[in-house]
């Protein structure tokens, strides 16, 4: 069969597509998104794992740049710095040439170095700054304020980004499963469905909704793969190696995939937060996959 994109289909059917098209080797380091590989668990990320590279970074990295430049337009230029300079000159000669005001907000300005730091500067605008003037630094000092909450904001979230947990694929059950935010989510290998989109590669399995008096309600949960580490703009050859390397070792185990006897790819330690895996996993995956036969019913009937 060939690839539908018109809606979500079953992803055995482009088994034999897969294999045709990718001469499968095994590697030392299956590249990413696969993560671990055994004897019997080949786990692949989630592409929200890209999320923090692709959009936190340069986030936090602008707001610290544009609130370092507002902070710096905060202080007196060369021209206003020159001129309380002469200013003072003129004064010790001349003391009719500045008022006590003007005396003490040009000297308190340039500070005891006469450089005039930032902070010389909002001081002498707070205490001898004219009514208009002190106004425009009030709103200046709010705007860094609410700059510097942000940046710090984003960096602990950049810092605290929660690992979403991995997707198993169990060669020897031939199961798929996973969990997010504490609800499981499974289903067996010949039923998970799939669609290939600009995003990447999206598979979807059957999984706990809301918990009721007498369970849970369940659905279809979708679940994004970026074989390609593209956050747009993928194409179906970005994810033809994953999936023959997926069909290969639910077929015939890890030695279609690495060479060693088991791989497993490290985090950054910068990685911090993690999906915490739900209790009771163990009987709530079973309670799934007794029901996971009504997922392909439910995700056929989807079009994009």
């Amino acid at each position: 069969m060939l690839r539908d994109k018109s809606g979500i289909n079953k992803l055995v059917e482009i088994k034999d597509e897969c294999l045709d098209e990718i001469e499968i080797v095994a590697f030392d380091d299956p590249r990413e998104p696969i993560m671990t590989v055994n004897n019997r668990i080949l786990a692949i990320r989630n592409g929200v794992h890209n999320y923090r590279s692709h959009y936190i970074i340069p986030m936090a990295i602008g707001f610290w740049c544009f609130l370092f430049f507002v902070v710096s337009d905060l202080g007196p230029n060369s021209a206003e710095i020159k001129f309380a300079r002469s200013n003072l000159i003129e004064y010790k000669t001349d003391k009719s040439s500045l008022s006590d005001s003007d005396y003490n907000y040009y000297k308190t300005m340039l500070g005891d170095d006469q450089n005039s730091g930032i902070l010389d500067y909002v001081k002498a605008v707070h205490l001898y700054g004219g009514e208009t003037q002190k106004r425009h630094q009030n709103e200046h000092l709010f705007i860094i304020i609410v700059l510097f909450t942000v940046s710090v904001a984003i960096t602990y979230w950049y810092l605290r980004f929660r690992i979403m947990a991995y997707l198993f694929f169990d060669r020897e059950k031939q199961i798929v499963y996973t969990w997010r935010k504490g609800r499981v989510a499974a289903c067996r290998f010949e039923n998970i469905g799939f669609r290939e989109e600009t995003l990447g590669l999206r598979l979807f399995l059957y999984g706990e909704k809301k918990k009721t008096d007498d369970g849970y309600t369940y659905k279809e949960v979708e679940f994004l793969i970026q074989p390609s580490e593209a956050m747009y703009f993928n194409q179906k050859r970005d994810n033809s190696l994953l999936l023959a390397q997926l069909f290969a070792f639910m077929d015939d185990g890890k030695q279609a995939v690495i060479k060693g006897s088991s791989f497993e790819r490290k985090l950054p330690k910068t990685w911090q937060a993690r999906d915490k895996k739900p209790e009771d996993f163990d009987a709530r995956l079973d309670e799934t996959l007794k029901r996971e036969h009504e997922l392909p019913d439910l995700y056929l009937k989807r079009f994009i």
